[in-house]
């Protein structure tokens, strides 16, 4: 009898399965990431005229437009060439601020990439700065931006020399010869 019943059961069940199909999940659903060319393009120009807009503001000490080019997150790591990770929001206004405001700022062309969701973008560009703070040196700038609710915001940024600063080089004294001690 517990046999029986469940020899029906299992047909039942095979009948059931028989009758469902499993078809291939569309391609459209899966990794979603074919964002149109145009619209990566239009990010990186974008991005590229907001970094750009960089050096003049910094410059300037035009805090406001700093803010507005780069539009930092809340939390963003910065890294800057004196200081330890800063993470607050105005980090990098004020680190580009003090860096530039002494001196005449010359930049070199954003290298912009944008992700093929056109969600995140890192960047690099180098600032040559002719003065005070930095005696005439390069500065490179490179980053992170993320989209977020259809805004580019920069969540991270990171300074650093380009070219290594110039250090007074006193004659170094002479090794001794340790062969000729026998040691």
């Amino acid at each position: 009898m517990i046999l029986r019943r469940f020899c029906k059961l299992a047909a039942a069940t095979l009948v059931a399965l028989s009758a469902c199909k499993i078809e291939r999940t569309p391609e459209s659903y899966i990794d979603p990431i074919d964002t149109p060319a145009g619209e990566i393009e239009a990010s990186r120009e974008e991005l590229t005229d907001r970094l750009i807009s960089t050096a003049a503001a910094a410059q300037r000490r035009d805090n406001p437009a700093l803010i507005a080019a780069l539009v930092p997150l809340s939390g963003a790591g910065f890294f800057g060439l004196e200081a330890d990770e800063d993470s607050t929001s105005n980090a990098p206004v004020n680190a580009l601020v003090d860096l530039f405001s002494q001196g005449e700022v010359a930049m070199t062309e954003p290298v912009v990439e944008v992700g093929p969701g056109n969600n995140v973008a890192w960047f690099s560009t180098t600032y040559e700065v002719s003065a005070a703070p930095l005696d005439a040196a390069s500065v490179r700038f490179s980053g992170v931006f993320i989209r977020q609710e259809g805004e580019w915001r920069l969540a991270q940024g990171h300074l650093s020399r380009a070219t290594p600063p110039t250090l007074p080089n006193p004659a170094l004294p002479a090794a001794p010869d340790t062969a000729a001690g026998g040691g």
